[in-house]
């Protein structure tokens, strides 16, 4: 600095223009040893970055943000770092739970745009009530070039529901697991709003590709068009077409080589649940602990099961639902029809439809919402297969066919109580390999 000093002390007014050029050239070569801190968001929301770095002014821990970075954008936080010092980052995503936090409790804004001096100091947190701590990553660049730090956005929990890219990891059973003893396969999988979009795709834990296909719900999985499974060594297991879950035609499969394989295929009708009956007390007596006024019937479909239905009835007398209940033919019409005629024409215009009196709300639910439902929180449901102020009849359900699905019942009266009759029974198919 001192030959920067002589030029500017002897520099007369006519050459003062020239000599400040010189001074803006020494200064950028004086920083070209320092280089930027940048963060890149590779995901599909927008991100909030809050930085944390020494202040060799105040002697102090600062912080900054929030830096607003638009999906697959790049912003710059800091201008100046070098190799050797420590920096840290906290970073939230719009509309979600989930955020990008390390081990450091610093200082932030949790509202306004900031900067925060003894930021690690807790008594500075008492001078506004807009003042939270939140937990920062550590960075510790490895040279005094530009660093540039990805945001990748995985798992992400958005308004209570799953978004963006997820990889789940299952154990032999397809069961979740995050233990990485028992993992055997991994799920990539797109959500937008809770449902899956675009292709879904397993992998064995070696990288192979496993399966292939699209969901329209997952967990139990409804899957939609063509869906692939495929051998370790890349050639093709099995190739099946679904129209929203219901398989529309016998699946092709083929040897470890490559040969076809050939089935003969054969409907059943196997009773999944067999007459329940229940009582069904009004709200209000609930309220005070008298009974339930809503019970659920865990539904467990056997594999291959193409649709299934359930008989209903109900009354408020015990003894007018018995009546009818003992003569539910639901089972046995159903192995008289498949026997028949297999899949093929309206089965449910083919079976006999029981009486009933009474109000009740019978809902078709996934095992999140049967929860749900069980507490009174607030819970969503299959709306085709559900009725609400059903009496009686045989309901179709073809959308729903694998894993365990629950029948919520619920009496919609907050006075009286009611008496309800259920069977359920599945269509199942069954293949035979041809020699």
């Amino acid at each position: 600095m001192a030959t920067l000093y002589y030029y500017l002390s002897k520099a007369a007014s006519a050459n003062l223009y020239r000599q400040s050029l010189l001074v803006f050239v020494l200064l950028v070569t004086c920083n070209s040893g320092y280089g930027q801190l940048k963060f890149f968001n590779d995901g599909h929301r927008a991100v909030r970055v809050a930085i944390g770095y020494y202040d060799s002014f105040c002697r102090c821990w600062k912080t900054a943000g929030w830096y607003k970075i638009e999906p697959e954008e790049t912003a710059t936080v800091l201008n100046r770092i070098r190799e050797g010092k420590t920096y840290y980052y906290h970073a939230t995503i719009d509309g979600c739970n989930s955020n990008f936090s390390g081990e450091q409790p610093l200082i932030v804004d949790k509202q306004n745009a900031f900067e925060i001096a003894y930021a690690d100091n807790a008594a500075t947190k008492s001078k506004s009530n807009n003042y939270v701590i939140r937990d920062f990553h550590k960075i510790s660049p490895e040279s005094d070039q530009a660093f540039t730090l990805h945001l990748t956005q995985h798992n992400l929990v958005c308004n209570g529901k799953r978004d963006g890219e997820w990889e789940l990891t299952y154990d032999r059973d397809w069961e979740l697991t995050d233990d990485p003893r028992y993992i055997e396969f991994k799920r990539h999988i797109n959500y937008e709003n809770g449902s899956p979009k675009g292709w879904v795709r397993d992998y064995y834990k070696s990288g192979e590709l496993q399966w292939e296909g699209k969901l329209i719900a997952a967990d139990p999985d409804i899957v939609h068009g063509t869906a692939t499974w495929y051998y370790k060594n890349g050639l093709k297991q099995q190739e099946c077409r679904y129209n929203r879950g219901e398989l529309l035609q016998p699946c092709e499969e083929w040897t470890e080589d490559g040969s076809n394989v050939h089935y003969s295929i054969k409907y059943t009708s196997p009773t999944i649940c067999g007459t329940q009956k229940y009582v069904l007390n009004g709200g209000f007596r609930n309220t005070f602990g008298l009974g339930k006024s809503r019970i659920l019937l865990p539904v467990k479909l056997p594999p291959n099961t193409i649709k299934w239905y359930y008989e209903f009835s109900a009354y408020q007398n015990e003894a007018d639902l018995d009546r009818v209940a003992n003569s539910f033919e639901l089972a046995a019409e159903l192995t008289r029809i498949v026997d028949a005629s297999g899949v093929t024409g309206n089965i449910l215009s083919m079976l006999s439809q029981p009486p009933g009196e009474a109000y009740c709300d019978v809902f078709v639910l996934d095992s999140w919402n049967a929860v749900d439902f069980e507490n009174h929180d607030g819970y969503t449901y299959k709306r085709n297969p559900s009725r609400e102020n059903f009496t009686s009849g045989v309901v179709e359900v073809s959308h729903c066919n694998s894993g365990t699905w629950y029948l919520g019942f619920r009496n919609p009266s907050a006075s009286y109580p009611i008496n309800i009759a259920v069977q359920v029974v599945a269509v199942v198919a069954e293949y035979e390999k041809i020699d």
